[in-house]
């Protein structure tokens, strides 16, 4: 999980603020020359402000993604906050059924928060689904996170080895983020059928 984190914060610094950056540096050359119209200088300045501005909201939302602050919050708050975000960002429409789960962990939060992202993603990029469905329920034993989509699902692969192996690396991080925090993670899908993901915390390992 931690590999792919760094390779994901790599690909996010690279394509986004180191790209601006790079543009800002070009505006600044062009300001250092000798411009005898005092309009263009200005014009000049006016780009590299925006330059360094999209810099900026591009570095404040990466800090959100690592660390997000809506954490501290609870799980339904997490959770709301995210389906706002990830709907406006995918053209998703995202329905959520939450019960309040007091005394999380703060693991078990972010771990919760990271799957229920991931899902939303492969299911918005991968699935082109349409909708999703996130519930999080206290069953009496168990806490269940389980999301679901209405994409073009995939045939499941009898073991998280081949899965990562063609490509669904999301999958097995998602796996083993419960695996860690000491929960069991399912996944049912099939082409044509959407896919659910299920994630199942009994009450002793947060008590």
């Amino acid at each position: 999980v931690q590999e792919e984190e760094r390779a994901r914060i790599s690909r996010e610094i690279h394509d986004g603020p180191l790209q601006d950056l790079t543009a800002l540096i070009q505006r600044l050359r062009l300001l250092s020359l000798d411009m005898d119209s005092p309009a263009e200088r200005e014009k000049q300045l006016e780009e590299a402000e925006k330059v360094a501005m999209a810099g900026v909201r591009e570095m404040r939302e990466l800090c959100n993604n690592l660390t997000p602050p809506w954490l501290d919050l609870g799980i339904v708050q997490a959770l709301t906050e995210l389906s706002e975000r990830q709907s406006a960002q995918l053209k998703i429409k995202i329905h959520l059924d939450l019960q309040e789960i007091p005394d999380l962990t703060d693991d078990v939060t972010l771990a919760f928060f990271r799957v229920a992202q991931e899902a939303v993603n492969n299911s918005a990029r991968h699935g082109a689904a349409e909708n999703v469905s996130i519930s999080l329920k206290n069953t009496g034993k168990m806490i269940l996170l389980q999301i679901e989509d209405d994409g073009k699902g995939f045939e499941v692969a009898d073991n998280f080895t081949e899965l990562r192996v063609q490509g669904h690396r999301g999958l097995s991080n998602m796996r083993e983020r419960m695996s860690i925090v000491g929960g069991n993670f399912s996944i049912f899908s099939a082409p044509g059928k959407g896919t659910v993901i299920r994630c199942e915390l009994p009450l002793v390992t947060v008590q």
